[in-house]
């Protein structure tokens, strides 16, 4: 389950994970949470991620 607010990223194509967490790691030294995490990943440890989390299934948010 995630916060209210947080989208969930389970059962999301993989490339598409694979590329918001490169653009993340990309944004350079702003101080938000998905920023500061994704500047120490390698592109193994990203293309890792985002397999594990596609294969995840999907959340439905409640209506």
């Amino acid at each position: 389950m995630t916060r209210p607010g947080v989208p969930s990223i389970a059962g999301r194509p993989a490339g598409e994970i694979a590329d918001k967490l490169r653009a993340y790691r990309a944004a350079g030294p702003k101080r938000d949470v998905m920023t500061t995490r994704a500047s120490r990943l390698a592109d193994a440890d990203i293309d890792a991620l985002a397999r594990y989390y596609a294969a995840l299934p999907a959340v439905r948010r409640p209506d």
